[in-house]
């Protein structure tokens, strides 16, 4: 059944076709504004085609328009030099390395503490006062070792008093056996008037001082050497305790440094509190440990690596071209005044990377060139002169055929080259080319009509 109920019937009258009432019309739908912007997009790339279309016929038709978009140099001949650069530090050749002392006997393996430190850069002449380091302790053992050595020398003149004393006394127990021997020895005519008994008595008596005396005699050398040796070892004492007390005068006097020589000082840096820095006054450093470096920086090198691979371009009095990090406006020239016969290698991942060091010395060094500053020395390491140069990024290859593309009127032409030399930014080539000639560097393919 249908949920609407038809309308009952007037009587009287048939019912007959009821009107069609027609549903109001939809609202109109808003054009997705998503599509515009599509058709937009299409309609700009669209033109953007068909302009450059009309460029490349252009450019087909006219050569001209073609290479006023590419970019030319002119062949210019001039020499042209190759370097290879090699990066290191810069190292003063003559020099002093200067160490912390080493002190002798117990407590020598003892840090020691610096107290006083000349400033790095400072010029200081031969003997001047550079550093100095805390001797309290080691005054103390100085104080102690004199009064050992006074001790020494003093049982040393007691021992000699009391052997004297014992020596006159070992005389004196001679003279009274010699005459207690020549006593019986007298005695000993009297025995004729002597009774028997009394005879033997006077003979046993004199047989007894006799043998007394001859004992002491042989008594004399062995106690004079055993006296000897007791003063020879009292004086060994003596000599060790004055030893000692020598080499804590020295000890103390290493506390003191002074400079070898004229020069430059250059601190060096040790690994303290977990970094690296400079040594400085207040520090401890190890017996024998350098802590810095008096230089002569009058003659003043770059200390360098190469790759091994490149060692063979090197070669003894190459000239070379050096720069500093530190002063990027100040440029010096060198040369190669050393090679490494012996590649080494990294740690780690560059274990397997080995290089060559190499020594270049610098001509004429700065005041501001000191020891450790970052550098590096370009290297010339060949070089080919009056030669026809052309951009390096102008050289084109065809297998194993170099050519450069030469501008020739309206269009171009390929010219077949050798390379000679190159460098970072230029070749030099041989060929059909002329100075002066056009040669294009831009990477677009055009027409050699």
């Amino acid at each position: 059944m249908s949920a609407i109920s038809q309308p009952s019937p007037q009587p009287g009258k048939q019912p007959g076709p009821q009107p069609v009432i027609a549903a109001p019309p939809a609202p109109p739908e808003k054009p997705n504004r998503r599509w515009i912007g599509v058709l937009a997009t299409v309609i700009v790339v669209g033109a953007a085609i068909a302009w450059v279309a009309m460029r490349q016929s252009a450019s087909a038709t006219d050569p001209a328009a073609g290479l006023a978009s590419v970019e030319t140099a002119p062949v210019v001949r001039g020499k042209l030099v190759k370097t290879i650069r090699a990066g290191g530090q810069t190292a003063a050749v003559n020099f002093a390395n200067i160490s912390a002392p080493e002190v002798r006997g117990r407590g020598g393996d003892r840090s020691l503490t610096i107290i006083k430190l000349a400033p790095a850069g400072v010029t200081v002449k031969r003997g001047d006062v550079i550093a100095e380091f805390d001797a309290t302790t080691l005054q103390d053992s100085l104080d102690d070792q004199r009064a050992v050595v006074e001790v020494a020398e003093a049982n040393l003149a007691k021992k000699k008093a009391d052997l004297e004393v014992e020596w006159e006394t070992f005389q004196q127990t001679l003279l009274v056996a010699k005459a207690n021997f020549d006593k019986a020895a007298l005695d000993l005519k009297t025995t004729e008037v002597r009774s028997e008994i009394e005879a033997e008595i006077l003979k046993l008596t004199a047989e007894e001082t006799d043998a007394r005396n001859k004992q002491l005699q042989k008594d004399i050398a062995l106690r004079r050497a055993s006296q000897q040796a007791d003063i020879r070892l009292l004086e060994l004492e003596v000599a060790d305790a004055r030893q000692d007390l020598v080499d804590l005068e020295n000890n103390m006097a290493r506390f003191t440094v002074r400079a070898p020589r004229d020069g430059l000082v250059v601190l060096q840096s040790n690994f303290t509190g977990g970094e690296m820095r400079q040594v400085s006054e207040g520090e401890q450093v190890r017996p024998g440990r350098g802590f810095m470096k008096i230089v002569d920086p009058s003659v003043m090198v770059v200390e360098a690596v190469v790759n091994q691979s490149e060692s063979e371009s090197f070669a003894l009095g190459q000239h070379a071209d050096i720069g500093f990090d530190a002063f990027p406006d100040m440029k010096m020239k060198g040369s190669v005044s050393a090679l490494g016969a012996l590649a080494s290698g990294g740690w780690r991942e560059n274990y397997y990377i080995r290089s060559i060091p190499i020594r270049v010395v610098i001509e004429k060094p700065d005041a501001r060139v000191i020891p450790d500053l970052s550098a590096f020395a370009d290297v010339e390491v060949r070089s080919k002169e009056n030669a026809l140069l052309v951009p390096r990024n102008a050289i084109q290859y065809d297998g194993d055929q170099a050519y450069v593309i030469r501008k020739a009127g309206k269009g171009t032409d390929r010219v077949p080259v050798q390379v000679e030399l190159t460098n970072a930014s230029l070749a030099a080539v041989a060929g059909p080319l002329e100075e002066g000639d056009q040669i294009v560097i831009a990477r677009a393919v055009l027409s050699s009509r």
